[in-house]
C-alpha cells in the first residue's frame, strides 16, 4: 500500500498500514476458505468478492480507528477548506486515510495479484521473460490515482491469475517507476535485483 501524497491525505500513512494488514488477513481467509475447484469454476467473481471484503474490511477498520482517534487541530490545518468540510461536517473521513494497494499470493496450485492505483507487479516467468500481469488503469495518469477510499473502489480494482507459477514477482509503488523513463530500465533494476538473489 502506498499513500497519497499531499495535505489532504493527512493521515494516507495510517490508512496504507490498515490497508496492508487488511489484505493480508483476507488473503489468508481466501486460501483457507477455497480449494483449487472451486476457484477455478469462476475465478472472477472469486476474486471480485475478495477485493470487496478487503474493501468493506478497510472501511471498517478506519472507521474504529477514527472513532478512537479524531482529527487533531494540527492536522485540520494543514487541509484545504474543501477536505474539512467533508471531514468535519460530512463525516465522510476515508479519504484523509486514502491508498493504493497491490497484493500478489501464491499457492502451490496457482497464484493471483490484485490492484487498484498505481504501482507496478512485475513478474519474471521461468523462461526469463518479464511481464506485468495486472491490467493497467488508464485512470491513473501523472499524479492522478484510483484508491481504496474512493466510492467505486470495488469497480476500479483490477486483477490476474494463473496456474502458471512465476519465478519471482516484484511489486512496486509509483515511486519507484518514477525513477525510470521507461519499462525496459524498471526491468533491469529487477533483473538486478534477481540476480542478486539467484
Amino acid at each position: 500500500c502506498d499513500g497519497h501524497g499531499g495535505d489532504d491525505y493527512v493521515r494516507s500513512a495510517i490508512g496504507s498500514k490498515i490497508g496492508c494488514a487488511v489484505a493480508e488477513k483476507n488473503i489468508k481467509n481466501f486460501f483457507l476458505g477455497i480449494d483449487k475447484e472451486t476457484f477455478f469454476s469462476d475465478p472472477d467473481k472469486h476474486l471480485k468478492n475478495l477485493e470487496a471484503s478487503i474493501i468493506n474490511g478497510w472501511n471498517e477498520a478506519i472507521s474504529t480507528y477514527h472513532s478512537t482517534h479524531p482529527f487533531q487541530d494540527s492536522e485540520l490545518s494543514i487541509v484545504s477548506e474543501k477536505a474539512r468540510k467533508k471531514y468535519v461536517e460530512d463525516g465522510k473521513i476515508w479519504s484523509a486515510y486514502g491508498t493504493t494497494m497491490i497484493a500478489v499470493a501464491m499457492n502451490q496450485d496457482y497464484w493471483f495479484g490484485i490492484h487498484i492505483g498505481d504501482g507496478k507487479c512485475v513478474a519474471i516467468n521461468p523462461e526469463g521473460e518479464f511481464k506485468q500481469p495486472i491490467p493497467w488503469d488508464p485512470k491513473c495518469f501523472l499524479n492522478a490515482t484510483t484508491s481504496i477510499c474512493d466510492s467505486d473502489a470495488i469497480e476500479r480494482f483490477r486483477h490476474f491469475y494463473s496456474e502458471k507459477l512465476p519465478a519471482a514477482v516484484f511489486v512496486g509503488s509509483d515511486g519507484i517507476d518514477d525513477c525510470f523513463s521507461n519499462n525496459e530500465q524498471l526491468h533491469n533494476l529487477y533483473k538486478t535485483v534477481l540476480y542478486s538473489f539467484a
